[in-house]
């Protein structure tokens, strides 16, 4: 059985059960090695190079109350997820 993976379109080619096993480990890899990425804290600076937008832009955001951060440990830190939820409107 021949297929291509939907997310980077590289062919997969499974031809047993063994083989068909290997390919669905690899998948559950990738689809953990993604949660984690989105659940990873960003500084001030990650957010500003992430988004390619100033601080003050991202601040005004805070105070608008659009993009959430949390500010418990002294430092403005935001989970990327949060970030792309407000970059793409989802606030």
């Amino acid at each position: 059985m021949s297929t291509s993976c939907p997310n980077c379109g590289n062919p997969i080619t499974v031809s047993n059960d063994e083989d068909l096993i290997k390919e669905i480990q690899n998948l559950k890899t990738l689809v953990k090695g993604t949660s984690k990425t989105s659940d990873q804290w960003m500084d001030m600076k990650s957010v500003c190079d992430f988004t390619s937008l100033s601080e003050s832009s991202i601040r005004r955001a805070i105070a608008d109350s659009k993009l959430r951060c949390s500010s418990a440990t002294g430092k403005l830190l935001f989970k990327k997820q949060w970030v792309e939820d407000w970059l793409c409107g989802d606030e």
